[in-house]
Order: C-alpha cells, then sequence, then structure tokens
C-alpha cells in the first residue's frame, strides 16, 4: 500500500518533505493513528480507516483500522440518537474572543439547525477558529449527578461538518473489542534546535522558539516557548519554562528569525541572549 494516501494529510508540508526525503515508513498502525488523527471530518475519518482497513498487509492492522472505525461511528450514533431525560447544548463562538452563546435544544438535528439559523440572524461567518460545539447532557430530576451529566459532544467544523466525537460514561462497548493501545506515531526530525515555529491553537496563530534538544531521529512533538506572553515584560527569563506548550509535530511550521513579527523577534532574540548566557544553547 501506498503510504502517501494517509501522510498527504498531514498539514506539514516540511514534513511531508523529510518523509520523502529520508524514505520515511510508518508502521501500519501509525498510519491508522494519523488517518484518525488528521482527516478533517468523521466522514473523511471513516472513508481512510475503512480503506486501511481493506488495504493493509498485517491482518492485526487491517482489524485495528475496522476496531477504530467502528468506534467512531457507534459514538456518532450513540451521540446523535435522542434519549429520554436528555438535551443537546449548542455552543457557538464565531471568534476566540466572542461571547459564547449558549442554546438547549431537544435534539442534534434541531442542534444543526439552530447553529445554522444563528448564524443567518446575526449575519456571523463561521470560519477555522470559531468554537462550534454540541454536547449531549442528562436532565437531572431529583438527584444531581454533576460528573456524569455530559454524555458525548461533537466539535463542527465551519461547514457544521463533525470533526470529532466523544461519548461519556453511559456509552455501550459491547459491539466492538477495544485493541491493545498503540503509542503515538514518531515522525522524522525536520526541525532545527532553537528555531522560531509558528503553530495555530484553539485562539489563533502563535510563535514560538521550539528549545528543546532532539534525537536526531525520530520524535512526536515538540517543546515550544511563547513569544507573545507576559514573560518578556519582566527583567528575568528564569521562569521561561512556565511559558511553555507541547505543540505535535505535524501541527508546526518552522520560519526564520527575520520573518517573525518585531515583537515576537525582538521576545525571541531576547530569549535566544537568555538561554546563551545561561549555557542552555
Amino acid at each position: 500500500m501506498n503510504q502517501k494516501i494517509i501522510t498527504d494529510l498531514l498539514p506539514s508540508m516540511e514534513l511531508k518533505n523529510k518523509i520523502k526525503e529520508t524514505d520515511h515508513k510508518f508502521t501500519e498502525y501509525e498510519l491508522v493513528l494519523i488517518a484518525e488523527e488528521y482527516a478533517e471530518t468523521v466522514n473523511d475519518k471513516l472513508e481512510k480507516l475503512l480503506y486501511l482497513a481493506e488495504n493493509l498487509s498485517g491482518e492485526e492492522e487491517r482489524e485495528f483500522a475496522r476496531e477504530r472505525a467502528k468506534k467512531i461511528e457507534n459514538d456518532l450514533n450513540t451521540f446523535a440518537k435522542r434519549e429520554p431525560h436528555t438535551v443537546y447544548q449548542v455552543e457557538i463562538e464565531d471568534k476566540p474572543d466572542a461571547y459564547r452563546e449558549t442554546y438547549i435544544c431537544k435534539d442534534y438535528h434541531t442542534a444543526l439547525i439552530t447553529i445554522a439559523k444563528y448564524c443567518a440572524e446575526y449575519e456571523v461567518t463561521l470560519d477555522e477558529f470559531s468554537h462550534i460545539c454540541i454536547k449531549k447532557r442528562a436532565v437531572f430530576a431529583s438527584n444531581p449527578d454533576f460528573e456524569n451529566d455530559e454524555l458525548g459532544g461533537v466539535f463542527l467544523n465551519e461547514k457544521l461538518l463533525p470533526t470529532f466525537v466523544w461519548t461519556g460514561w453511559q456509552t455501550k462497548d459491547e459491539d466492538y473489542s477495544e485493541p491493545v493501545i498503540i503509542e503515538t506515531p514518531k515522525y522524522p526530525n525536520f526541525l532545527k534546535p532553537y528555531s522560531p515555529v509558528k503553530f495555530k491553537d484553539y485562539y489563533g496563530y502563535h510563535y514560538g522558539l521550539q528549545i528543546e534538544k532532539f534525537r536526531e531521529d525520530e520524535h512526536d512533538d515538540a517543546f515550544v516557548i511563547y513569544l507573545d506572553t507576559e514573560l518578556y515584560n519582566r527583567e528575568s527569563l528564569e521562569d521561561f519554562e512556565n511559558s511553555h506548550t507541547h505543540v505535535s509535530i505535524p501541527d508546526i511550521v518552522q520560519v526564520e528569525l527575520g520573518d517573525l513579527p518585531d515583537k515576537e523577534r525582538k521576545n525571541c532574540e531576547k530569549l535566544i541572549a537568555y538561554l546563551k548566557a545561561q549555557d542552555l544553547i
């Protein structure tokens, strides 16, 4: 099977180039995990997983792909099925700093209609940074169970297509047996030590400095110090590690120092100077 069908899902062009350059081969288990993580919508995930279930060479790996697809499908069906004493809570933030609008709906279909009508009513345009979520919640009748009231949920993209689904404690798993947990994929290292990087999170795009010297072969995430925090307003940067995050390698873009915005470039230079003074570089 040509792994490029799956690795093309990875968002980092630099990583894809490194995979091609080094002729890096992922295990078939890793290809299943990449398909599940980086195919955009739930339907895309199911399509890729079912493709792998038919085309992987190992029977255990094919079964793993089938199990992952079945779990996603079962979770979505369980979530969408209307049950007594449950409601669907819609959460909408058209921008990361917007007020979170919340609506209660009787079923999943009504929840989807509510989001579309909200956008039309208030002339809202959704994009990749909009937070759109539907949660299925239990309705308290007498004795509240605060730990188990959230029965599941879906995140939606700007086209209102589900991109991720989860279910809570009441999900019935008798219909499938979960395979053994597989470690996260290991990717070939394309990052230069102590290089500025760009990455995206819930609040938008950020710049950071990747400060950890990785193994020369493979790894799965980067230790990144934010370049847009209050850290740089202080006299000392000794607590710089408290301003860090971990970013998955496929979600990182390496940038040159001169391409950073002025504020982030100055902060980056200040941080690099501090690390050198502390013999950390």
